[in-house]
């Protein structure tokens, strides 16, 4: 610490310490800049995104270079001095190439390892840039390292880079805000720490290398990167206020349009709740602005609702401001808002089904039949799969609805525990004089008889067709049978004398 000190108050010309402050805003107006264009690129498709990404990296690299030669220049030997011009051109691509290299190790993931990892080879880069550029720099003396130094910014500033890169990767707001403090300052260390290690003695009979470029020549090239970053954080500043409005914007309308959905609805960036939709709130007894900037994790306690596979339902409770807890069936699905993924969570109350449940418990489980297609099934085959299953365990029958008009009819067959088949009306219209329905109808009985299951004809509405299926099948339905009605003609139905086909509806 005592030679980082010493070198900044006898090796930096106090008059020119002004450039080390210059230093350090051109380092935070390249870092807000490059990050700016670098978001904004995750935000486009295409060309455009690998423009963009290109500008970032390219500004990034800039970003480095600038800070550390515009310090370099405010360096006071004490003796004459300058810079090899190729070593310096090396050392920007060092530092364009190391950072381009650490953000495809992260582009695209939030795991904290990967990042952590990507923020290191950036550092690495920033490394080669500070040592290969301070080799670059010549003087009529002779140059010696101080190892220790040299390793002890490496051990530091790496692990800080890394951290830095890892931190900007996690969803809390307040910790990502982090990441470009200890960006800023992992290149400080990598900076003070690199300066301080070298140490020059004047030797006469050394002269500056022809090639050598003077540091007046130099200054205005780097002026020119100065001002280009500059621009470049004017640029990025214009995007994000661009994408801040587009995002206003889309989560206006997509509020608009949670508002017309039943269900509740509530759009969150991370665990933090940004809108929420009519529905959620008369469900929580709240007001829609009260749900604003609220934890996910507080609404519904106990279960990690971003962690669900997308499109799965899953039961969960909300709690409301008086402490009770709803039932509520979630789902989780993603959106791109201005660019960015936000998770949108649906609620539906299960108050009445669980009432109707109660009610339905009462009843012999024989004397329940449920109704399944091929498209509820294929929504969510494992989770329909198993409630199925249950249903069956405790006695309640399961009919296979539209059977023979989807695409895996067969494997449903064979996967789920049916007990009845009910033969869609398209194969019945015309049952009478269509030989091909008249063979798909006869298949189905046989097929049903050999796997031990009822059948059932639905769609039958004239005398014809039951007339060909009387013998053939035991049940059937349709308007031949009967159309909707009142309760009470309801009760009168069943007085009368059954059919040979027996009426089921």
């Amino acid at each position: 610490m005592n030679a980082i000190l010493t070198c900044l108050q006898s090796s930096h010309d106090p008059a020119l310490l002004a450039l080390a402050a210059l230093a350090a805003l051109v380092c935070a107006l390249g870092v807000y800049g490059s990050s700016s264009v670098a978001r904004h690129a995750g935000r486009v498709d295409g060309t455009a995104r690998r423009r963009w990404a290109a500008v970032g990296i390219v500004a990034a690299g800039c970003t480095a270079w600038a800070t550390h030669m515009v310090a370099l220049l405010a360096f006071q030997p004490g003796m004459q001095s300058g810079f090899d011009p190729w070593m310096t051109a090396l050392s920007l691509l060092l530092a364009v190439a190391g950072i381009g290299a650490g953000l495809l190790v992260v582009v695209g993931r939030r795991d904290a390892s990967r990042r952590f990892a990507g923020g290191v080879v950036i550092g690495t880069g920033v490394a080669l840039l500070h040592y290969v550029g301070q080799a670059a720099y010549v003087v009529r003396g002779v140059a010696q390292w101080n190892h220790e130094l040299v390793a002890m910014s490496l051990l530091v500033g790496l692990p800080l880079f890394g951290l830095s890169l890892a931190v900007s990767g996690v969803r809390n707001r307040s910790m990502r805000a982090a990441g470009a403090p200890l960006l800023l300052l992992s290149i400080a260390v990598l900076h003070l720490g690199g300066m301080a290690a070298l140490q020059l003695e004047f030797d006469p009979r050394i002269e500056l290398p022809s090639s050598a470029v003077s540091p007046d020549v130099l200054a205005p090239a780097v002026a020119i990167i100065c001002f280009g970053l500059l621009c470049v954080a004017v640029i990025g500043l214009r995007l994000t206020l661009h994408a801040k409005a587009v995002l206003r914007r889309e989560r206006l309308r997509l509020g608009e349009l949670a508002n017309l959905a039943l269900e509740g609805l509530a759009i969150c960036d991370g665990d933090r709740i940004l809108t929420v939709n009519d529905s959620l709130a008369t469900l929580c007894g709240m007001a829609p602005a009260e749900f604003v900037g609220r934890s996910l994790r507080s609404l519904v306690p106990g279960r990690d609702l971003l962690a669900l596979p997308e499109r799965e339902e899953a039961d969960a409770d909300v709690v409301t401001p008086a402490g009770k807890l709803l039932p509520v069936r979630v789902l989780r699905s993603e959106v791109r808002l201005g660019g960015r993924p936000q998770a949108i969570i649906a609620f539906r109350d299960q108050r009445e089904r669980l009432r109707s449940e109660e009610r339905i418990a009462g009843l012999p489980a024989h004397a329940l039949e449920l109704e399944v297609t091929e498209n509820v099934v294929l929504q969510s085959e494992r989770t329909t799969a198993s409630h199925l299953k249950r249903l069956r365990a405790m006695g309640v029958g399961i009919a296979f609805d539209d059977f023979g008009t989807g695409y895996a009819s067969l494997t449903m067959l064979k996967q789920l525990d049916v007990t009845r088949l009910k033969i869609d009306r398209s194969f019945v219209r015309e049952i009478e004089t269509n030989r091909k329905d008249q063979a798909i109808v006869d298949a189905v009985i046989r097929m049903a008889e050999g796997c031990d299951l009822a059948v059932i004809a639905e769609g039958i509405e004239t005398k014809a067709q039951a007339d060909y299926l009387r013998g053939r099948l035991p049940e059937g339905q349709g308007y031949l049978f009967g159309k909707p009605m009142t309760a009470g003609s309801f009760s009168l139905f069943f007085v009368e004398p059954a059919e040979p086909i027996r009426r089921t509806g």
